[in-house]
């Protein structure tokens, strides 16, 4: 952790010496980010180490581990799919079948990549950068 922190402070400074916006991204959660039958946003070492240097660094973040969560476990309301309808099937450790978001155990589907832009791009839209001009949602 300590680490990978040094080279984002790295990068930060590189980018900030260039007059350049910053905003840190958590990870999005997994295919096993599940608890009681909905996505959640696990706490990871990463997305702890992100959320700390943002703060550290005086930058903005997003917590797209959390974000996320919420956005597939509304997609799943909204379209009557149970949590396992997302996820990547398995068999003795062996995929089987793609979920509707997930094709392994971190990739997305295109329905998941395109989910993903979407909160990706709502969560900029709510920063005051200057981007929110730019984004156009559908």
């Amino acid at each position: 952790v300590d680490q990978f922190k040094t080279w984002y402070k790295d990068i930060i400074s590189d980018v900030k010496a260039k007059g350049a916006n910053i905003i840190l991204l958590t990870p999005p959660p997994a295919n096993s980010s599940v608890s009681n039958g909905k996505f959640c946003a696990p706490t990871s070492l990463a997305r702890t180490a992100l959320l700390e240097l943002a703060t550290e660094a005086n930058v903005d973040v997003i917590d797209i581990t959390q974000a996320y969560a919420v956005a597939i476990n509304e997609y799943a309301k909204a379209n009557n799919l149970s949590t396992s309808d997302l996820q990547v099937k398995y068999e003795n450790n062996a995929i089987v079948a793609s979920g509707r978001i997930f094709v392994d155990s971190v990739h997305f589907t295109a329905v998941g990549a395109e989910l993903l832009a979407k909160t990706v791009a709502e969560q900029i839209a709510l920063i005051d950068t200057g981007l929110e001009n730019y984004i156009r949602i559908k």
